[in-house]
């Protein structure tokens, strides 16, 4: 679901505000650590930069913490500073937008495959909370690199208090071993052109058998959906979604979560 043609201005605005959402989320910025820990540190930021997932991975599981738990909200240290280093040097001119916007992507993947193979290692059954409390997963389809939209659409409905778990970058193997992990109540999918088209229908087939819950809506979004509706119901989604108001009034709408009148559209038309 990617963002078409936004103002540099509201692309920095976002992504300091997805870095604090996201430096919030795990806790406070952790003092200063060894200088063994300091340079790893480095290593992650470098990697993270250049785009390297799978650098990042293997020095997130070199750390003395890799065992920790995986879940989001429990703290872990490595990441809290890793992220706030890169904000300063972004802030300091020593990083680019695009360097930051690319480390962050990296950082923000690696830490949630980080937390499925944990829950994926841990899960034994479906959660014991009320049908209510399941998230909404958000993804883009395999070779889609288009990940502003998607992120900035998971930080709407995460600043309206709707659990969201995202997904960046992932085969279509694990896209679906990470819907097998627990139920959810709507699942969207980003296709950033033309030739993700081809996969999309049997990936859609794949999600609703592994799902085995018909009733969970499955939607579509991305500049590619440029023609009406009814040219791509040979895909087999619920509903074609094009902008980030379309995608939060339907799931307020569907979902029955409710929307303040106080919450302006105006500012949600961008194309997703």
């Amino acid at each position: 679901m990617a963002l078409s043609d936004a103002p540099t201005n509201d692309c920095d605005d976002w992504l300091a505000e997805s870095i604090d959402r996201m430096r919030q989320s795990l806790g406070s910025t952790p003092a200063h650590g060894s200088e063994v820990r300091c340079i790893h540190d480095e290593k992650i930021i470098r990697a993270a930069v250049a785009g390297d997932i799978t650098a990042v991975l293997q020095l997130i599981k070199a750390l003395p913490n890799a065992a920790e738990t995986g879940d989001s909200t429990s703290g872990s240290s490595f990441l809290i500073a890793v992220i706030s280093d890169i904000e300063r040097r972004w802030k300091n001119d020593a990083l680019s937008f695009e360097e930051v916007l690319q480390g962050f992507w990296t950082l923000r993947r690696a830490y949630e495959l980080h937390i499925a193979r944990h829950k994926l290692e841990r899960f034994k059954g479906p959660p014991s909370g009320p049908a209510g409390s399941a998230p909404i997963f958000l993804a883009t389809v395999p070779g889609c690199e288009h990940v502003f939209g998607i992120l900035s659409l998971a930080d709407q409905f995460s600043s309206r208090g709707i659990d969201v778990d995202t997904c960046l970058g992932a085969t279509s193997t694990e896209l679906i071993d990470r819907i097998a992990i627990r139920p959810y109540q709507l699942i969207g999918l980003s296709v950033g052109g033309d030739e993700q088209l081809v996969g999309v229908a049997d990936l859609i087939l794949d999600i609703r058998e592994r799902m085995g819950n018909p009733s969970v809506p499955v939607v579509l979004g991305g500049n590619v959906f440029v023609s009406a509706e009814e040219e791509y119901r040979w895909l087999g989604a619920d509903r074609i979604l094009r902008t980030v108001d379309e995608a939060l009034n339907f799931v307020f709408k569907r979902l029955h979560y409710y929307r303040s009148a106080n919450d302006d559209s105006a500012l949600f038309n961008e194309k997703i």
